[in-house]
């Protein structure tokens, strides 16, 4: 699913955040952010606010262990028959 992320508001301090469809994301949940630099991974921390169309979470970047697959690296393939 596709996110935004939302950068740091200047001069306030708080971290990024992703906006995400209301729908399939959740706290303590790990999320792969596929950019056009790369990827990395990412645990959705706390939901700072939501409505009934998104959700929009603090989240934390984590390491991604040698030999494990991103979320969501089991379908790369499936993707490329589209």
């Amino acid at each position: 699913m596709r996110a935004l992320l939302l950068p740091e508001p200047r001069l306030t301090g708080r971290p990024d955040t992703l906006l995400t469809p209301r729908l399939g994301f959740r706290e303590r949940q790990k999320v792969a952010l596929i950019r056009r630099g790369g990827e990395s991974c990412v645990r959705l921390s706390r939901r700072a606010s939501a409505t009934a169309a998104y959700s929009r979470f603090e989240f934390r970047r984590i390491p991604r262990l040698e030999g494990s697959d991103a979320p969501g690296a089991r379908f790369e393939s499936f993707w490329n028959h589209i």
